[in-house]
């Protein structure tokens, strides 16, 4: 699969699924955890929110080292502690 977009100068210009798909996503103001591990052939896409419970969710989507073969979609969810630092509290009235 070949993929193309307009640059910034109007000329067409190679990408792949990955990168339009980040571009997408980070345009749309989500906040993004993507990366990938030395040695191994993938990368993914990690899109970060919050739920209610309160937690953080990530959606990862995994690709080839092509960026256009999706591989794998995982979901996870980890939950979010708040911490009051009391030691650091300070009198403001």
């Amino acid at each position: 699969m070949e993929l193309y977009f307009k640059n910034t100068e109007g000329q067409l210009q190679e990408t792949n699924l990955r990168q339009i798909l980040g571009n997408a996503f980070n345009k749309a103001g989500f906040k993004m955890d993507n990366g990938s591990f030395k040695g191994e052939d993938h990368m993914w896409l990690g899109i970060v929110q919050e739920s209610k419970k309160p937690s953080q969710v990530v959606t990862n989507i995994f690709f080839k080292e092509d960026g256009n073969t999706i591989t794998e979609l995982k979901v996870y969810e980890a939950p979010i502690k708040r911490v009051v630092d009391e030691d650091s509290s300070r009198q403001i009235v």
